[in-house]
Formats: C-alpha cells, sequence, structure tokens
C-alpha cells in the first residue's frame, strides 16, 4: 500500500510537474511571442521613422538647393542688371558728348562757310554733296566716310 501510495505520489507529483513544465513552457512561449512581437513592432516603427527622416533630409536638401540656387540665381540677376544700368548710363552720357561735339561741328563748319562767302566763295553742302563755287568756277565733291 505505501508503495501504491508511493507510487500514486510519485505519480501525482510527476504530473504536477509536468503540468507545471507545460505551463512554464506555454507561458513562456506566450512571453516569447509577445516579446517577438514587441520586438517586430518596435523594429517596424523605428524602420518607418528612419524612412520618414530619410524622406524629410532629402526633401529638406532638395528645397535648401532649391531654395539656394534660386537665391543665388536672384544675385546675379541683380548684379547683371545693376552692370547693364551702369552702361546704359554710360552710353547716355557718351551720346550727350557725342551731340554737344556734332553741334561744335556744324557750328564751325557754319562759321567756315560765312567766313569763304565774305571772300567770295560759296560752300554749299547736301547730305555728302559739297559744292564749292567761286564767281567763275564750280567743284562739287562727295564725302568718303573713313571705314
Amino acid at each position: 500500500m505505501i508503495k501504491q501510495h508511493v507510487a500514486h505520489v510519485k505519480g501525482s507529483y510527476s504530473s504536477q510537474v509536468e503540468r507545471a513544465i507545460e505551463v512554464e513552457i506555454t507561458t513562456s512561449s506566450a512571453e516569447d511571442k509577445e516579446r517577438k512581437v514587441v520586438g517586430t513592432t518596435l523594429y517596424n516603427i523605428a524602420s518607418i521613422v528612419s524612412i520618414v527622416l530619410a524622406l524629410a533630409t532629402l526633401f529638406g536638401g532638395i528645397f535648401a538647393f532649391r531654395s539656394g540656387f534660386v537665391h543665388t540665381a536672384n544675385q546675379v540677376q541683380e548684379r547683371v542688371i545693376n552692370a547693364l544700368q551702369s552702361e546704359i548710363d554710360a552710353i547716355r552720357a557718351r551720346m550727350d558728348d557725342l551731340e554737344r561735339e556734332n553741334t561744335r561741328l556744324r557750328h564751325t563748319i557754319e562759321t567756315i562757310c560765312m567766313a569763304l562767302k565774305t571772300r567770295g566763295i560759296v560752300v554749299s553742302i547736301d547730305g555728302d554733296m559739297v559744292n564749292i563755287r567761286d564767281g567763275v568756277t564750280s567743284t562739287t565733291a562727295r564725302i568718303q566716310e573713313k571705314a
């Protein structure tokens, strides 16, 4: 009977140990699964955050490049406009100088023509033709442009 009781206790103890091991294995498997799910979820979240940061960096870089490019283009355009405005001002000043020189030369030619007329020589200028008459003869000449 004691053997039977020992066998029963042994069997009972053995089945309890088996159940405890089974519960622990089941619990360990569930915890492992939960850890795997949590770990996998964390890896997925980390991957998504990494991708979002990479895309944000990419778009930020493109935006910064375009902004820098536009800024540089605007500066170059402003410099070109200022240079062209300076050139226009210089050309206008040169044109005013040439108009004054042209007026002075016209007055000089008119003065020479008047002085020659008082001596009996008439000089008339028609475009690029010059006609010179002195009481007896008349000479016509063409003004030639220097190349």
